[in-house]
């Protein structure tokens, strides 16, 4: 994204839910660029014309983790950083916010047992919140 807009990729933020690769599911209303969203950045977010460049966007993240698997053979790197840093802001109660994955019963209409991975402020007391909003999937 970036790379599309001219700016360092770490002032590009989104949240992709779900495994990594094919099941990820990229929550494009969140993504925003230095807290600028970027359906306010590009208004062909709505069209078919943004309907696509988002498409082709998620194909760039998933194709991106074959080809670290091709080159290493391996990604447990990601995996070990993501599990150290989960585990530092349950330890020293720091209420970063994770993806993790939780019972939704009660939330967005849903009335079954249904795991997903949500926004989550975990803490040295628990699962401090989650944080329910609207999200374009």
């Amino acid at each position: 994204m970036g790379k599309r807009l001219g700016v360092h990729p770490l002032s590009c933020h989104e949240w992709v839910l779900g495994e990594h690769g094919d099941s990820s599911v990229p929550v494009w209303s969140g993504l925003n660029v230095a807290g600028v969203f970027l359906k306010n950045l590009n208004p062909e977010l709505g069209t078919d014309t943004g309907k696509e460049q988002r498409k082709e966007g998620h194909k760039q993240v998933v194709d991106s983790a074959y080809e670290v698997i091709k080159l290493r053979g391996y990604m447990s790197w990601a995996i070990g950083l993501s599990v150290a840093d989960l585990a530092e802001g349950i330890m020293k109660n720091l209420r970063r916010m994770h993806p993790i994955s939780t019972m939704i019963k009660g939330l967005y209409g849903i009335k079954d047992d249904v795991f997903l991975s949500l926004s989550q402020c975990p803490g040295t007391k628990g699962n401090l919140r989650c944080c329910e909003g609207d999200a374009d999937f």
